[in-house]
């Protein structure tokens, strides 16, 4: 039989089926503005196929398409493992889901605004200097 754990001031079944157990997983992100979110990990990995998809309008050779579709896969897989999410956020290790939401929201603000943008668009025969600093003095050491 799975065993009984207290985690906020809910009871959530852990062991043999965490899935069952997502709602009321803790009751408080413990951070100011932040609600808990009973269904985080749905409403993320929504976020995270929506991201998915919006960033497919962009050259599949621009490097901000490449990291948004890597970043948003590996949190995909992390989501999708039948594991409690106390440790999916412990595995993706960049906060609460509740702050991963809020990432992935603006994230696909900033998609429609790089699709204006196009940064990976540059006028031919465009030349970038290069400033190499040879000779940079060492900083002075205290005696």
């Amino acid at each position: 039989m799975a065993s009984l754990s207290r985690v906020g001031t809910r009871l959530m079944r852990c062991g043999a089926c965490p899935r069952a157990a997502l709602v009321g997983y803790k009751t408080t992100t413990g951070i100011v503005g932040i609600e808990a979110d009973p269904d985080a990990v749905q409403n993320l990995s929504q976020l995270l196929k929506k991201m998915l998809r919006e960033v497919r309008t962009i050259p599949e050779t621009a490097q901000y398409r490449k990291t948004v579709e890597q970043l948003a896969n590996e949190r995909l897989a992390v989501l999708a493992k039948d594991i409690a999410p106390e440790m999916m956020e412990k595995e993706l290790g960049c906060g609460q889901l509740e702050q991963l939401i809020i990432q992935a929201k603006d994230e696909l603000g900033l998609i429609a605004k790089m699709k204006d943008w196009k940064p990976w668009d540059v006028p031919k025969g465009h030349k970038i200097e290069v400033i190499a600093e040879k000779d940079v003095a060492p900083e002075a050491t205290a005696s």
